[in-house]
């Protein structure tokens, strides 16, 4: 709530004098495809913004403002509402940190905690698993709306997993309320801004592989296909003597048969990032089961 917010309350801002465009090389075109997310041309300098809209009036966006020394360069995601002192989330990273780490700030509340104090914050990710995480406190000589926890995590912490994940998160200190966090509309700018924030972290210009949520032939059944934003190309090949099946978890939740692979044989569909996949033998029992990642289309069977 302290380098953050004031980042943030120039994100709000921008978002009313338009969108510019984002500049080359922050992520891979294909993070900017889909109807929240315009595929949008370079730029040098000046701020840029990318955005989705939620039902609630918070608008979830990610900002990043350019300047002349490189190194300055801030990634900003927030959820906010526009125009308005009114911040529920904010994160972000600075170019020239060395770091693949990513700063964040959560509105929430802190009891009689003093301003530093480290705590564990407990958190409930949209498919129900419960986590926690380190965190300090922050704002406690301030109003209540001001109250909050900040956070310090790897970009390959499963905190971003699950505000990338898509659902609701529900979170809270140990003997305060939980509170919720609509994260539907967050999945896509969560994976911008981890691509973009590992990307200016490694003077390689290496891009890290950004983290998605965990599947496996136990939770694959309860779960749905989410957004159609970013596309990825998913091809299987079965490289077993079995007969393998391949199935696309729906947005109902219903599992899909879309085609079957016999030894050596492929087949390539057009896919996205939050939607499910799981692959069967030929008695229909589950073997594997994954989600894509953007630009890692190649599935393995066997």
């Amino acid at each position: 709530m302290k380098r953050l917010t004031k980042t943030l309350t120039i994100a709000a801002l921008a978002i009313s004098a338009g969108i510019a465009p984002i500049s080359a090389g922050a992520a891979p075109a294909s993070v900017l495809a889909g109807p929240n997310l315009p595929n949008l041309g370079p730029n040098s300098s000046g701020p840029d913004s990318l955005y989705s809209n939620s039902p609630d009036g918070l608008t979830w966006q990610v900002y990043r403002h350019l300047f002349s020394n490189q190194i300055d360069t801030r990634i900003t995601l927030s959820r906010a509402m526009p125009g308005t002192e009114l911040v529920q989330f904010t994160a972000g990273c600075l170019l020239g940190s060395g770091t693949t780490s990513i700063e964040a700030s959560l509105s929430t509340g802190i009891g009689d905690r003093s301003e530093g104090q480290t705590d564990q914050l407990h958190y409930v990710d949209g498919n129900g698993t419960a986590h926690v995480i380190p965190v300090s406190v922050s704002g406690s000589a301030l109003g209540r709306g001001s109250q909050g926890v900040e956070i310090t995590a790897e970009i390959t912490d499963p905190f971003w997993q699950t505000l990338g994940a898509g659902g609701v998160m529900t979170y809270g200190l140990p003997g305060q309320e939980m509170r919720s966090m609509p994260l539907d509309r967050a999945a896509d700018l969560v994976r911008y801004m981890i691509t973009a924030c590992g990307s200016v972290a490694d003077p390689t210009g290496a891009t890290p592989s950004v983290p998605a949520p965990t599947v496996t032939c136990d939770n694959v059944l309860g779960m749905a296909s989410r957004n159609n934003d970013v596309p990825q190309q998913m091809t299987f090949t079965n490289y077993t003597f079995g007969l393998r099946s391949l199935f696309q978890i729906d947005h109902t939740g219903q599992p899909i048969h879309m085609a079957d692979l016999g030894l050596n044989s492929s087949i390539t569909f057009n896919s996205f990032l939050t939607h499910p996949w799981m692959v069967t033998d030929g008695h229909g029992t589950c073997l594997e089961a994954m989600v894509p990642q953007l630009d890692q289309g190649n599935q393995s069977i066997g």
